[in-house]
């Protein structure tokens, strides 16, 4: 009887080894810096976020999202913030509720994230009526003018560039309309509709212009310009 001997059991690759414990030792690492960068990050967005606690009555402004509205009426004219308006009572730990105007047609819970603290030198919390709990850029409008006139506030302003060194323009919220029919007019228009409304607006968003005047000074020019063309 002939004797054959017993095949060797295999022996894994010296070179196969080294490359599995390779591959391990880089996935312990990739493991190991993202874990890091996560805590690196949750530690940087931690220093920036306030710890913001509103209370009823408070005025604040309100940050306007596009999915808050109807799908197609939210449009590039539509101003990212609006207000002030006061709050009328907490929903749990990250919302409130704002008394917004009827005409906005949105829903008044906001969450925390989206309200900002309105800071103004008039103590609002002394008034009582609508009109007066608005801070001095939202005064009442006087009845006498036109419903297209009622402008109820004033929601952004843009700087326009021209040759002759540009004017400001401005987005109105007309009152009873949707917002949808918000406009833009220029620092002269608005000035001459609403002057009370314009130049507190001017005096509490715009503190780089030394008053009014210089506005429409700069829009005078504009139209000047847009005469002559």
């Amino acid at each position: 009887m002939d004797l054959k001997p017993l095949p060797l059991p295999p022996r894994p690759s010296e070179a196969g080894l080294d490359f599995s414990e390779y591959i391990r030792d880089v996935h312990t690492e990739v493991k190991r810096r993202l874990s890091l960068n996560t805590e690196a990050y949750a530690a940087s967005a931690n220093v920036r976020r306030k710890d913001k606690q509103f209370h009823s009555g408070d005025m604040v402004l309100v940050r306007l999202k596009p999915e808050r509205f109807p799908s197609g009426s939210f449009s590039k004219l539509h101003a990212r913030r609006a207000g002030p308006f006061r709050i009328l009572k907490k929903l749990g730990n990250n919302a409130y509720v704002i008394d917004l105007p009827s005409e906005f047609g949105i829903s008044p819970v906001f969450n925390i994230e989206d309200i900002t603290a309105f800071k103004s030198d008039e103590d609002v919390s002394s008034h009582t009526s609508r009109t007066e709990e608005m801070p001095a850029y939202l005064p009442k409008v006087s009845t006498t003018t036109t419903p297209q006139e009622d402008i109820a506030s004033i929601m952004d302003h843009q700087f326009v560039s021209t040759r002759r060194g540009g004017y400001y323009k401005f987005l109105v919220h007309w009152r009873h309309r949707p917002l949808s029919d918000s406009a833009w007019v220029k620092g002269t228009e608005l000035q001459r509709l609403h002057p009370e409304l314009f130049t507190a607006y001017v005096h509490h968003n715009l503190p780089e212009a030394s008053s009014s005047e210089e506005l429409a000074i700069d829009a005078n020019q504009e139209e000047t310009e847009e005469g002559t063309l």
